[in-house]
């Protein structure tokens, strides 16, 4: 005799938000496919959350439980194919870089023109920026920039939750 588990798939949902510090959860969730045997019941908890810039599965526990309240949940073969992804993007920044031009004279040419564009920082946050281009040689480079972003009260490195977007 062979008894073979009984599948079920679940789905979660998805969510997704700009960085602000606070986590993102997505509450909910759907059983996509299979059924549970007569008298049994189910407690499903969505445990997915994310509170840095990134993506994370949405995933969930569940408990099946028969009339009497023995857990038969090792009877089911549970599927989490279907399960969400919680994304937090980073807050975007826009600046752009000025221009300069000359004919070699043998000095270094630099532009320290820095224009902000859009974007806003979050509060308690403040940016250290600046062009670091200077070129000496004939040619050309980009006139890139430094940037350094960090919570003024804690003093602790917030760039990874920017993205800053240059127009060279």
């Amino acid at each position: 005799l062979k008894v073979t588990h009984r599948p079920l798939t679940i789905k979660t949902g998805s969510a997704e938000k700009v960085y602000d510090g606070t986590p993102l959860t997505k509450d909910g969730y759907e059983i996509t496919s299979g059924t549970l045997a007569p008298n049994q019941t189910y407690v499903i908890t969505v445990t997915g959350t994310i509170t840095e810039v990134g993506s994370t599965l949405n995933g969930f526990d569940i408990i099946i439980s028969d009339a009497e309240g023995n857990d038969t949940t090792e009877n089911y073969d549970i599927s989490n194919e279907e399960v969400g992804i919680l994304t937090i993007n980073p807050v975007e920044l826009f600046y752009s870089t000025g221009s300069a031009e000359k004919v070699y004279d043998g000095t270094e040419l630099t532009n320290s023109e820095l224009t902000y564009i859009s974007g806003q920082l979050l509060p308690n946050h403040e940016i250290i920026i600046y062009t670091i281009g200077t070129i000496t040689d004939a040619g050309s480079i980009i006139n890139e920039v430094y940037y350094e972003i960090y919570d003024i009260n804690t003093k602790e490195d917030q760039t990874s939750h920017y993205k800053i977007n240059i127009d060279y």
